[in-house]
C-alpha cells in the first residue's frame, strides 16, 4: 500500500493479476492535489497473504471493507479497474458515506448475465484448459498483459508486472473466474 499526499483521498483498486504498480503514473500525477492509497489485495504485489486464503473477490472486497472502516476513511475517490470494479463497487454500495466520487474503468459488476463471450473467457479459463495456460505459460502476466496493452511494454515494465508473480505457481490460486456457488 502506498498512501502520500495531502488533500482528498484517492483510493486506488488494480486488477487481477495486476498490482498498485498499475497506477505508478497516475499517483505521480495527482501527487499535489491528493492523498493516494494503492492498495494490494492479499498475496498482490509486495503483500502477503495468510495461509488458507482463497483470492475470491468477495473475500478482497471484505478485506478492503475492513482497511476502509478501521482507518475511518471517508469522502475517498474510488477508482477501478478490473476486479476492482466488482471489490471496489460492492463496497461502496455498502458504505456508501465514505466515497464521493467514483472513476471507473474497463471493469464490471456482477452478475454478469447475457454476455456470451464473458462467460466463454470465464469458462475457458476457469477449467482445465485455462488452469493449464496458467500453470504452465504463466499465460496472465506474460501474454495477456502485454496483448491488451497499447504501446509496447518496456523490459523494467514487464519485469516489475511479473514480480509478484515469478512463476506460475504462484499466479495459479489468484486466477478464479466462478463465483462461488454455495452463496447463489
Amino acid at each position: 500500500m502506498l498512501m502520500k499526499g495531502e488533500g482528498p483521498m484517492f483510493l486506488f483498486l488494480h486488477g487481477n493479476p495486476t498490482w498498485s504498480f498499475l497506477y505508478r503514473d497516475i499517483i505521480k500525477g495527482l501527487k499535489h492535489r491528493f492523498c493516494r492509497i494503492a492498495l494490494d489485495y492479499p498475496g498482490f504485489g509486495l503483500s502477503r497473504a495468510r495461509d488458507g486464503y482463497d483470492y475470491r473477490p468477495e473475500s478482497h472486497a471484505r478485506i478492503l471493507e475492513q482497511f476502509i472502516l478501521k482507518l475511518n476513511l471517508s469522502s475517498l475517490l474510488l477508482m477501478v479497474q478490473d476486479w476492482g470494479g466488482p471489490i471496489g463497487l460492492s463496497v461502496a454500495i455498502q458504505n456508501l458515506r465514505s466515497f464521493r466520487d467514483f472513476v471507473i474503468g474497463n471493469t464490471f459488476a456482477w452478475p454478469v448475465t447475457g454476455d456470451k463471450h464473458f462467460k466463454g473467457f470465464s469458462t475457458v479459463m476457469g477449467g482445465p484448459i485455462g488452469g493449464s495456460l496458467i500453470q504452465n505459460f504463466n499465460v496472465f502476466v506474460n501474454i495477456l498483459i502485454p496483448a491488451g496493452t497499447k504501446k509496447k511494454l518496456f523490459r523494467e515494465v514487464k519485469r516489475a508486472s511479473r514480480g509478484p508473480f515469478p512463476d506460475s505457481a504462484l499466479e495459479s490460486p489468484r486466477i478464479s473466474f466462478t463465483r462461488d456457488r454455495r452463496k447463489q
